[in-house]
């Protein structure tokens, strides 16, 4: 791959291989026709976070349910 060429991302919902800018076109031509361009940044803005949170989760860093609990318990105790 050459320098100037961005790397290619993993797709959402296949096992092909897709860039960024065909996802986020895969992404515009499912929203309605009368969106505004509020709300399809606020689209772009959830796919990214539903990706970084696919990759998180196969990575494994995550935390369970009782670890978020203990965790925000000590927060909320620590002044």
């Amino acid at each position: 791959m050459s320098d100037d060429q961005p790397a290619r991302e993993p797709a959402m919902s296949t096992t092909a291989t897709v860039t960024a800018k065909e996802e986020v076109i895969e992404m515009l031509q499912r929203l309605p026709d009368a969106i505004t361009l509020d709300e399809i940044q606020h689209s772009i803005f959830v796919l990214k976070k539903a990706k970084l949170a696919r990759q998180a989760l196969a990575d494994g860093d995550v935390y369970t349910h009782e670890e978020v609990k203990e965790r925000l318990g000590q927060w909320l105790t620590d002044d």
